[in-house]
This record gives C-alpha cells, sequence and structure tokens, in this order.
C-alpha cells in the first residue's frame, strides 16, 4: 500500500491509518513532496504556499511516476489533495503494478477530466470546493468506465488532523476502508 500525502507533506496525520494497514500485515509506504522532510504549517495557507514554491503539481506529478516505475508488486495507492491529482495523471499511463487507487478530495482533477484511469479508481470528494462545481466534476467521473465517487458531507480536508476542515467523523471513513480492504 502507497499512501501519496496533500501538500502537509509526512507531517504525522497519516500514523493512525499507517498502523492500522501494518496491524493487518500489509507493507506501507508513503510518498510526499518534500522527501520526508517533515513541516509544522500554521495553517492551510502556509502548506500552500510552501507547495507550490518548493514543489508543485507537475513535480509531484514527476514523483509519483517515478515511484510507480519502481513498484514491483501489485499496490493500492491511497492520495490526498494534490498527491490524489498526482495519482491521477499518472495512473491514466499504463502502470501495471497499481491495482487500484482511492483518492481523497482530488481537486486538481477538474482540470484533467479527459484523462482516464488504468485501475479501478475510487474518488472521495468534499462537500463542496470553492473553485469548481463538484456535481458537475463528478458527473464527468462517473462516466469513465473504472471510476466511482462518493460526494462526502465533509470539507476539503477532512482526514488530516492538520487541516482546519479536519473532522474526527470524516476521518473515521478511512480507517473502515482501510479495515476492510
Amino acid at each position: 500500500m502507497l499512501f501519496v500525502t496533500d501538500i502537509f507533506g509526512n507531517n504525522g496525520h497519516l500514523n493512525p491509518y499507517i498502523s492500522l494497514c501494518k496491524s493487518q500485515g500489509r507493507q506501507v509506504q508513503i510518498l510526499d513532496p518534500y522527501a520526508g522532510a517533515k513541516f509544522d504549517f500554521a495553517d492551510d495557507q502556509q502548506a500552500y504556499e510552501y507547495f507550490t514554491q518548493h514543489a508543485g503539481h507537475d513535480y509531484y506529478l514527476d514523483l509519483v511516476q517515478h515511484h510507480f516505475s519502481k513498484l514491483t508488486q501489485p499496490t493500492t495507492v491511497i492520495g490526498f489533495s494534490a498527491g490524489a491529482s498526482a495519482v491521477w495523471r499518472a495512473i491514466s499511463q499504463p502502470t501495471s503494478m497499481v491495482d487500484k487507487f482511492i483518492g481523497f478530495y482530488p481537486g486538481q482533477i477538474r482540470h484533467y477530466l479527459d484523462l482516464a484511469p488504468q485501475c479501478a479508481t475510487h474518488l472521495y470528494f468534499p462537500q463542496q470546493e470553492f473553485h469548481f462545481d463538484v456535481e458537475a466534476v463528478i458527473a464527468s467521473l462517473l462516466a469513465k468506465k473504472t471510476v466511482d465517487c462518493v460526494h462526502s458531507e465533509y470539507q476539503h480536508g477532512f482526514v488530516n488532523t492538520a487541516s482546519a476542515h479536519y473532522s474526527a467523523e470524516g476521518s473515521t471513513l478511512l480507517l473502515k476502508l482501510l479495515a476492510s480492504n
């Protein structure tokens, strides 16, 4: 299993999810845009500014593609926000070792609706996004045969304790998914 982080990087917010996977005997890897460096961003805006100045969406896509090229066994990928959007772009290329993708609040997908993932893809969108119509994006994505979408009641960032929109209730959605997969 591979976790691809959001713009906060690997700041420890994934620990409960990783612990659950490891307790089930799964091998777990984490990919983040900062090569494992840990940051304690004050808020979502500071994390976004740092991400755009020091990484960016295309850079993150390159990291994801490089990591995918080194996979040696079928892998479930779980991505968050910018990480989920990078995975979306990468799985639209032949990637035989990614057999399932679960993405949370992948807002940048709206710019890549013409892509078609090459594996089973399950996307969880927030209740609303300020930059686009979530329902219209979901409708477009549901036309793809390998994609299913959930329009959640939570806000962007709901599984990340560092996000202003973290929801303990919403984060149990991910824990339940991991327990059942």
